[in-house]
This record gives structure tokens, C-alpha cells and sequence, in this order.
């Protein structure tokens, strides 16, 4: 659905994009990570067509965006930047009909499609209301809802959950899921790492303008990884000679922990976790529970950015 190829972009003497490759899928969610000046609302931007004077080559919903075409794409894509201007003295429905008319979208349709697009983000109470009245998580609603006017196929959001309290981040998430099953194709970028673990398909992860990363979390194990880490659980505290026992098993690099609860580092491969389980039940260790354990995605962010700045 998206095609990013060697993208650059500068601004001044400033490399914002040195040349970073992306793919996203049909009806995938892709999480977009990266700190602050990494450049991913520069990527965003430049996807939306707001941005141009750029390097590289970008295919969306196979047309190959330039100059020419602009306009036409603009009908398949809906961006949420992370800074919109709200027109706070007019109506919830003036608002959301404004953009229908900017999308041309016909006289006949629109008084449904602002009726549909309100119940989606559950703000149909709100028709009536002044968008100035609305509470932060009920605008970042309106503003997704501003997003999908004219049923665009890909969907660029920037920051979505900025600001929000939990309980809206929470359904935000699950409407960004919702709309996935539309069949709606859907790059996020956002901070809120943990979130975005349970939500996304795959990820890209950039810093200083380079993409260092780009595949699902389960990819990214297997790059990490030079080793497994279990967990174990005991129903009573292991004597001295079980610690050492368990040290002496094969494939057991390192074990970490006190009382009841272990971690351990074996040698990498699925292999390696089938024996040491099985010695620990074969050598009726007081074992209550056994987990080969994965980095989350904090983790990995923190073991695969280095903290470049631009």
C-alpha cells in the first residue's frame, strides 16, 4: 500500500531523512518510533503531500506521487498531524461539513457521512455542541473523525494519543483497531510505546533520520537475541546446592534472582529451552512455572536507537 524508497529530505544544512526505506502492507497497522527530531512527521508529511522538494521515490496505492498527481492521492489519504488548528466558535457538524466540502464531497452525502463518522468516534451527542466546548480527548476524536470525511484508504496519524487521559488512549486504540477491520491501512507514530506493542502489525524504528529498523516485534526478538532469558518460579525458596545444580546444567550461561523467583540466560534455540526444562522436571526442582521471556517494546527501543540527535 505504501512504498518508501532511499527517501531524503533537508532542510538547510539539516539531514532530516538520509535515505530511509519503508514498506507498509494493505489493512496493516504500522507503528512509526523514533524520539523527538528523528524525522518521522517530516516522513509523515512528505506521505501526505504537504511536504515536497524531496529525493527519493514514494508509491501509494501504486501511483507514484509527484507533482502531477498530488490532488488525486490526497482522495485516498486522511493525515492527523500532531499540531491542528481547531476552529473552536463553530458547531461539531460545521465543522466536520466543512471538510466534507473541502473533500467534495456531494451536498446529498454529507449530512450521513458527518452522522456516521460522529458515531463512529461516539460523539454523536455532540453534533450540537461548540468544538470549543469539547473536552481533549473528545477533539482528538473530532479530529479523527475530520480525518475520515472522505473514506480515505490509508490513514497517517501523527501523536493521535498526545495528551489523552488512559481511558481515552484506551479507546482510541481499540477504534484505531475497529477501523483496521474496515479495511483501512494505518501508519501511527506515537511514544506511547506500550500501547503501541498490543496495537501494530510491524514497526519501523527511526533515529536521526535513519531507519534502523523496520519488521514485526517477533523480528526484532530474533535480531536482539544472542540468548534465551526464562523465567522461573518455585513453590519454596531453592537451597544453595539446587542454585548451584542449576548453574551446572548445560546450555545455562547465568541465573539471576533470590527466593522464589529466577531468571536465566541460556545458549540461543528452542533446543536449549527443551533440556533445561526438562532436567528441571526430571530432577523434580520445585518448578511452578517456566517462560521463556521477550523483550518489550521499551526494551528494544532502548537497545536499538543509541540516543543520536540531529
Amino acid at each position: 500500500m505504501i512504498e518508501i524508497i532511499r527517501l531524503k529530505k533537508n532542510y538547510g544544512n539539516l539531514n532530516a531523512l538520509k535515505g530511509i526505506d519503508m514498506s507498509i502492507n494493505f489493512k496493516e497497522i504500522y507503528g512509526f518510533i523514533g524520539p523527538n527530531g528523528a524525522g518521522k512527521s517530516t516522513t509523515l508529511r512528505i506521505l501526505s503531500t504537504l511536504t515536497r522538494d524531496y529525493e527519493g521515490e514514494v508509491v501509494i496505492d501504486n501511483m507514484h506521487l509527484d507533482i502531477n498527481n498530488r490532488y488525486e492521492l490526497r482522495k485516498q489519504i486522511g493525515f492527523m498531524p500532531d499540531v491542528v488548528g481547531i476552529y473552536r466558535h463553530i458547531f461539531v457538524w460545521e465543522y466536520l461539513d466543512f471538510f466534507c466540502r473541502a473533500y467534495e464531497v456531494p451536498p446529498s452525502k454529507r449530512n450521513k457521512i458527518i452522522d456516521d463518522c460522529l458515531a463512529l468516534v461516539d460523539l454523536s451527542e455532540k453534533k450540537n455542541s461548540l468544538v470549543g466546548h469539547l473536552s481533549r480527548g473528545m477533539t482528538q476524536r473530532l479530529l479523527l473523525a475530520k480525518t475520515l470525511v472522505h473514506n480515505p484508504k490509508i490513514l497517517l496519524l501523527d501523536e493521535p494519543a498526545s495528551g489523552l487521559d488512559p481511558r481515552a488512549r484506551i479507546e482510541l486504540l481499540m477504534l484505531l483497531k475497529e477501523l483496521k477491520s474496515m479495511g483501512k491501512t494505518i501508519l501511527i507514530s506515537s511514544h506511547i510505546l506500550s500501547e503501541m506493542e498490543g496495537l501494530c502489525d510491524r514497526f519501523g524504528i527511526i533515529e536521526a533520520g535513519e531507519m534502523v529498523f523496520e519488521g514485526s516485534l517477533d523480528d526484532i526478538q530474533i535480531k536482539l537475541r544472542s540468548g534465551n532469558y526464562i523465567s522461573l518460579g518455585f513453590y519454596r525458596e531453592l537451597s544453595k546446592p539446587e542454585n548451584e545444580a542449576i548453574l551446572e546444567i548445560e546450555d545455562v550461561i547465568e541465573m539471576k534472582g533470590e527466593g522464589k523467583e529466577y531468571t536465566i540466560l541460556c545458549n540461543d534455540g528452542d533446543e536449549s529451552i527443551k533440556k533445561i526444562m526438562k532436567h528441571l522436571i526430571m530432577s523434580d526442582f520445585p518448578i511452578i512455572s517456566f517462560s521463556p521471556r521477550k523483550y518489550n517494546l521499551d526494551e528494544v527501543f532502548m537497545k536499538i536507537t543509541k540516543g543520536k540527535v540531529q
